[in-house]
């Protein structure tokens, strides 16, 4: 599944042309990494069987930093419009698929863009959480 979600957010187009990684942030600038994270995964279970579910992920991004605020305000901003991006696909109903017995039903922003850390070299890790709501017939 962590497989079709990271295609999806792929076509992102701030995502063109660079690579997302999975579960490990390479130490380069302007490298991307897709991270499962532990949650209660079942919300609700179904008399049939089948379960409303959540899968969190977390997306990263190593960037500059430094003492320079317009590539700040440059990464924060990836963040806002990679947001923007995710609502207008779920409007649109525009979701990844996930297989024969799972149907997405949201693709979400639990946190907007936030820096985790910086280091002494100017860059900094940038990382958002995202939740994936789908149900998971019996």
């Amino acid at each position: 599944m962590i497989d079709a979600i990271r295609a999806y957010l792929q076509g992102y187009p701030g995502l063109r042309g660079g690579v997302l990684h999975l579960d490990g942030l390479p130490e380069q600038s302007g490298t991307y990494s897709l991270s499962v994270i532990p949650c209660q995964p079942v919300l609700r279970r179904y008399m049939d069987g089948g379960e409303r579910r959540q899968m969190l992920c977390l997306l990263q991004s190593r960037r500059f930093f430094g003492d320079n605020l317009p590539s700040q305000s440059e990464n924060l901003q990836f963040f806002s419009d990679f947001d923007a991006w995710i609502r207008r696909k779920n409007a649109a109903g525009e979701l990844p698929e996930l297989g024969e017995t799972r149907v997405c039903l949201a693709v979400e922003m639990v946190t907007s863009g936030y820096i985790m850390e910086a280091d002494g070299a100017g860059y900094g890790r940038y990382q958002a959480e995202l939740k994936v709501i789908y149900f998971e017939g019996a």
